[in-house]
């Protein structure tokens, strides 16, 4: 059965092209009126995400939607990772579900998307062992040394520079983190300040900061 709508603003028009132009009925008519309607949307890829423990934290990138209104987020597992705004702090290794959100707005329907955060455990730089998520060395052989504002590990193995460097950079030592290779000159110092005497230190070449140095 025809259509027939009257528009005032519309009367300058011969009725029966208004007429003609809506002459739709049942699964067309409903087909004309979703296209008009501007809310119906679809919202672009959420690849998954691929981290390890102890990565610094990273900014979500959001899916693309035609809707204006901005995104959320949330993880399912907060043991794993924690959300705040875009921002995702790493816990533990473990799988979490990130999930990103549009509320509806006028026209627009509310939109989600779900990826996977997949966080495998750290690797530990041997004679370190992870343990609840960090890699923790073993006792030391010898007492850490304090001169000036820095503190001192004793030697305890013999490695490459690139796993002395990581063992430094990434294990909690004798409760403490932020620990790093030391320069020549440093190396040098605390030589000659005496204060290794008595302190149980295997006395050998050691590796310095510089890859290309040793002491």
């Amino acid at each position: 059965m025809p259509i027939h709508l009257f528009f005032p603003s519309l009367r300058q028009f011969p009725v029966v092209a208004v007429t003609a132009l809506l002459r739709l009925t049942g699964p067309a008519l409903a087909l004309s009126l979703a296209a008009c309607g501007g809310g119906s949307l679809s919202i672009g890829p959420f690849p998954p995400i691929g981290k390890t423990e102890g990565d610094p934290p990273f900014v979500l990138v959001a899916p693309t939607s035609r809707s204006p209104v901005a995104f959320t987020f949330s993880s399912s597992d907060l043991n794993v990772a924690i959300v705040t705004g875009s921002t995702v702090t790493i816990l533990r290794d473990g799988t979490s579900t990130i999930t990103a959100q549009q509320a509806g707005s006028g026209t627009w329907s509310p939109t989600s998307a779900s990826t996977l955060l997949t966080v495998a455990p750290r690797a530990c730089i041997a004679p370190a062992e992870r343990i609840n998520g960090a890699c923790v060395a073993p006792q030391l052989a010898g007492n850490i040394v304090t001169r000036g504002d820095r503190s001192w590990m004793p030697v305890r193995f013999v490695d490459t520079w690139v796993n002395a460097n990581a063992y430094c950079s990434k294990t909690t030592i004798n409760g403490q983190t932020g620990w790093r290779l030391p320069g020549t000159f440093e190396m040098s110092d605390l030589a000659a300040s005496g204060q290794l005497a008595g302190q149980s230190w295997i006395l050998a070449r050691s590796w310095s900061s510089a890859a290309s140095l040793d002491a």
